[in-house]
């Protein structure tokens, strides 16, 4: 990746509260790289998370890429299913989903 490329990319969506969100939490964790989080209001446009079936909801796993740079991916998971919140766990389901 360009530096031109990474400029774009660490500015892309970064006054949202979901960025806000996500930054100050792996800032409060240095050693994570995974996160999984319920997607804020207005996060993504209608159409991108569909209805689901009975007891599924979405949720969004965010990877730190590098400190500021984010990549998320909207998968979904069983109502009240405990997901371990640990960076292999998560890691895991990024590369499943």
């Amino acid at each position: 990746m360009t530096k031109k490329e990474r400029a774009s990319v660490e500015h892309f969506d970064a006054d949202t509260p979901w960025t806000r969100d996500d930054l100050k939490f792996f800032a409060a964790r240095p050693g994570r790289l995974h996160r999984l989080r319920r997607p804020f209001p207005g996060e993504f446009s209608p159409g991108e998370i569909t209805s689901t079936p009975p007891r599924i909801g979405w949720r969004v796993l965010v990877k730190c890429i590098a400190p500021g740079v984010h990549a998320r991916q909207v998968i979904y998971c069983a109502v009240g299913e405990k997901i371990p919140d640990d960076d292999f766990t998560l890691g895991l389901a990024r590369m499943e989903g």
